[in-house]
């Protein structure tokens, strides 16, 4: 190390488990002599700056951006409610049957193929979410951004180009466009993380949650707009709109560094210092730069050679952490909440409303929603 550090010479003093205890972001107690940074450590360094000002254009700039992944999730789980009802994407996708008041189109979808259709999404996140680690290890948070933003865009391209009666390919469409939705959900938090100031980066990755909630509130007012078209624009249009998010994602983050953890990693700590010092907004040797390249040559140092996998369990309050996230994770899908988000309309639709009135009801419920997230 040049400038600050003194790269594997810094006084290191972790322990053997890849899980490292942090002064500046967890819940740990201080390690090693380390004191956490204070709004008195910040004013100390010089630079007069306090914890409040550490919110930079730039870092406004990257969390509206690289949130854009969370938008283009809610978009794509908010938009197949609508289109299960929808009676062009009935007549296309779905399968006769008589006219009665609960398919008043004569067509309708089985159990099994609208569980399919909605599903395979969520099985194509899980296989994103498992490669988009590894990838971002190797080339880098920046560049697998784009990456999974086109797999996102090939996905959507199948779907719109199926002909009548394929359903099969709506549905591998879906399952497509649910992996690169995957491998964002992992690198969007993961730059969120990695790039933002310490003093506002849990509001900055919040962000990602809150534009979730804004792209299901989107695709329901898109496809409440398209619902009366007569032909396969009703479910086509919608379906194309994603292509946006993608592209401002996958463009606009080519705009941006590479996070300074990972330039850190691999040898190219001057670039990490520079990039830290843009967005936490003040000069590269002030502490609280100083204080941040410590935290990150420390994982680094700790994470060397070969761990087994056990060390995410057995790591310093790990095995906490672990039972918290998954807890938290269980009992918010057992809020039925994501039901709503996939079958809404189709709900409401069996009440006595009209197919314009479900989406109106779907929309209302994602009012609320996107309103709890900010508050």
């Amino acid at each position: 190390m040049n400038r600050i550090l003194n790269r594997g010479g810094n006084g290191n003093t972790s322990s053997p488990s890849t899980a490292v205890p942090s002064t500046s972001n967890s819940m740990d107690v201080p390690a090693g002599g380390m004191k956490p940074v204070t709004d008195k450590d910040v004013e100390k360094n010089g630079s007069g700056i306090s914890a409040k000002d550490h919110l930079t254009l730039r870092t406004v700039f990257m969390a509206t951006l690289t949130a854009m992944g969370g938008f283009i999730f809610g978009y794509d789980t908010g938009q197949i409610s609508g289109f299960l009802e929808m009676p062009v994407f009935l007549q296309m996708f779905g399968q006769p049957g008589p006219v009665t008041t609960a398919n008043p189109h004569g067509y309708h979808f089985t159990n099994v193929r609208s569980g399919l259709i909605v599903g395979l999404l969520s099985i194509g996140t899980l296989i994103g979410c498992l490669i988009g680690g590894p990838l971002a290890n190797k080339i880098g948070r920046k560049f697998s951004v784009p990456i999974w933003c086109l797999v996102f865009c090939a996905g959507v391209t199948i779907q719109i180009a199926v002909a009548d009666g394929q359903w099969v390919g709506i549905v591998m469409g879906r399952w497509l466009a649910g992996i690169g939705v995957g491998g964002l959900s992992v690198l969007v938090p993961l730059y969120m993380a990695e790039t933002s100031p310490v003093p506002v980066r849990g509001a900055v990755i919040s962000c990602y949650q809150l534009f979730i909630t804004l792209g299901i509130f989107t695709a329901d007012c898109i496809n409440f707009g398209t619902e009366t078209r007569t032909d396969t624009g009703s479910y086509r249009i919608p379906m194309g709109v994603g292509y946006i998010w993608a592209i401002i994602l996958g463009l606009g983050i080519l705009l941006l560094p590479e996070t300074p953890r990972y330039d850190w990693n691999h040898g190219r700590s001057d670039r990490a210092l520079t990039t830290m010092a843009k967005f936490y907004g003040v000069p590269e040797d002030s502490k609280l730069i100083q204080t941040e390249a410590a935290e990150i040559e420390k994982v680094m140092q700790a994470t060397k050679g070969d761990h087994p996998w056990w060390e995410a369990l057995t790591g310093p309050r790990m095995l906490y952490r672990v039972l918290l996230a998954m807890g938290l994770q269980t009992l918010q899908q057992l809020t039925g909440a994501n039901y709503f988000f996939y079958y809404g309309t189709t709900v409401f639709n069996k009440c006595p409303h009209s197919f314009s009135q479900s989406q109106i009801e779907s929309l209302k419920l994602s009012i609320p929603v996107t309103h709890g997230t900010v508050t």
